[in-house]
């Protein structure tokens, strides 16, 4: 029995589909396949039923999967044990990032880690602030930057700094949005991340205090494509003011006046992995960087 074995039973596990979780492995679709009927060979168990739509766990999957989750956390247990005893940090760092890479501070975080620790490896992955959280949880991002003011039971932050949104449209849209009310700006299109992250939260708590819901959401995956899509006139959005006060000075968006947003920029890692050497590099450097402390 491998761990690589075991790590695709519990990634198959979580995802409930072969594709995705070949993603994540960063292997083929019949390697991880061939990995499971193998685990399953040696364990003489069906960890795994097809069915339409994925990957179910059989009950002698569910009852393993634990099992094969404690040994996988005792495999990181003990190479976080090793780094410790070598007085050095090796490996890789893997990092979610949101938003525009200077507003966050990327490249000053970056160097801070690689002057402490010049060892490492550091990969950045561009994502919305719903898959940072994915991957966090399914351990393949060791942090990232996050939007949120209600932080998840199994998770840790450092609160980096408030952010204000305010609602934008198309400079083209200014006379349907100049006298608008709060029904007619729920009814026109919404440009936002997908339904499961936090800035489409953002845009659902924001109307709801008006008693509002958007009717039409067109579903964007970064904050430089919602500003596109908005200033092609496809809808209306959220954007950070600092940008927007920019784009309209530019002739590139005007603002609607009633709207407003507030939210939180982040770094989040999982609590149960704060104290890995890993983490605690990641932290310390954004410590440095934002002269913030954990929350």
């Amino acid at each position: 029995m491998e761990i690589y074995q075991l790590r695709a039973f519990v990634i198959i596990a979580r995802e409930r589909h072969l594709t995705r979780a070949a993603q994540i492995l960063h292997v083929s679709q019949p390697a991880v396949s061939g990995q499971i009927k193998s685990l399953e060979s040696e364990l003489g168990l069906t960890l795994f039923e097809r069915r339409h739509g994925g990957m179910e766990l059989t009950a002698a999957g569910a009852t393993l999967l634990h099992h094969a989750e404690a040994v996988l956390a005792c495999a990181e247990d003990l190479t976080t044990a090793a780094s410790t005893l070598t007085g050095r940090i090796l490996g890789r760092i893997s990092i979610g990032t949101i938003l525009n890479p200077s507003f966050i501070r990327l490249g000053e975080l970056i160097n801070e880690i690689l002057i402490k620790h010049p060892s490492l490896e550091i990969d950045i992955s561009h994502r919305n602030s719903y898959k940072v959280l994915q991957g966090i949880r399914q351990h393949e991002l060791d942090a990232g930057f996050w939007l949120g003011d209600e932080i998840p039971a199994d998770l840790l932050s450092l609160e980096l700094r408030p952010l204000r949104y305010v609602v934008v449209a198309a400079p083209s849209w200014v006379d349907r949005i100049d006298s608008a009310s709060w029904e007619a700006i729920a009814a026109m299109p919404w440009v936002t991340t997908p339904r499961e992250g936090s800035f489409y939260q953002l845009v659902e708590s924001m109307l709801r205090c008006h008693g509002q819901q958007p009717k039409t959401v067109v579903e964007a995956d970064q904050e430089s494509t919602i500003i596109s899509l908005v200033q092609s006139g496809v809808g209306i959005s959220l954007v950070r003011e600092e940008v927007a006060t920019a784009a309209q000075e530019a002739g590139d968006l005007v603002t609607w006046g009633e709207g407003r947003a507030t939210t939180t920029l982040r770094l989040i890692y999982l609590s149960s992995r704060e104290n890995t050497p890993v983490t605690q590099a990641i932290i310390q450097a954004a410590g440095k960087i934002w002269n913030l402390e954990s929350t």
